[in-house]
């Protein structure tokens, strides 16, 4: 059996992070890969809210390089943050459908930072946009949000991924409007647990671990006491997004599949 780690949503909390990878032995004092041959995935997220979205950004970036130079896995799935701050860049002011009016200011009132707008490059966004929307490893699918929104995009992994390689690069506000929207939405499995029959059913897998609604928000707990994962739908999902924007002190979980699958 293998162990593979999780990072829920970051939003710019870098520091909180990189303090439990370093005491999951994953990443050294020098902010360097530590993990070996092991494998850790984020789930998106990575700015907005917190103090350090830029930094927390480009933490993992460079962390997934220096990774796959030791024989380690870093990967993410793509975010809604993420999805909104590529739509601030392709469309800024232009009308929206979100409650703000336009793209820049849904962006904003969902705690995007103008100060690091502007301090996003070129290789930022050619990371951002490169990002997958699923990742299935072993019997375990691993996606941003708690919603079927994924299944509009392909009957596979691969097709939705490369749907969204697709429609990531456009300019065009038709495809943006709707596309912000459906990210946001949440609470589907919570609310009716056996929906995520569909989601597993149509790409594969057992389990669905995903970030986007925080676990305080979905049962009401104290931000302060969360320490691990929310598991849930009669053990179908996880929610790893502790909610450290909320004051949650962040944790790395951790799933085990049978060696050498996915």
């Amino acid at each position: 059996m293998e162990t593979i780690f999780f990072v829920g949503d970051v939003h710019g909390y870098r520091d909180r992070i990189v303090n439990h990878l370093i005491e999951a032995g994953l990443v050294g004092r020098d902010g360097k890969w530590a993990g070996g041959d092991k494998r850790l995935f984020f789930m998106g997220d990575f700015m907005d809210r917190g103090p350090e979205g830029i930094e927390s950004l480009e933490f993992v970036m460079d962390l997934q390089a220096d990774a796959r130079k030791k024989g380690g896995t870093v990967e993410s799935v793509m975010g809604n943050h993420e999805a909104g701050l590529i739509s601030v860049k392709r469309l800024g002011a232009a009308p929206s459908l979100g409650k703000k009016g336009t793209f820049e200011s849904d962006w904003i009132g969902l705690g995007g930072k103008l100060d690091e707008l502007a301090r996003v490059t070129d290789r930022h966004m050619d990371w951002i946009t490169a990002l997958p929307a699923l990742i299935r490893v072993g019997d375990v699918l691993i996606g941003h949000s708690d919603s079927l929104f994924t299944l509009e995009y392909g009957d596979t992994v691969e097709e939705v991924n490369a749907a969204f390689r697709r429609f990531v690069m456009t300019s065009d506000p038709d495809f943006w409007g709707p596309f912000v929207v459906k990210f946001y939405e949440r609470y589907i499995f919570w609310r009716e647990p056996r929906e995520v029959e569909k989601l597993l059913g149509h790409f594969g897998g057992k389990r669905f671990v995903h970030g986007h609604t925080t676990i305080p928000d979905m049962c009401g707990a104290d931000p302060k006491t969360v320490t691990g994962a929310l598991v849930y739908a009669d053990g179908r999902c996880v929610d790893v997004d502790g909610g450290m924007y909320l004051g949650a002190p962040g944790f790395i979980h951790r799933e085990t599949i049978a060696s050498g699958v996915g």
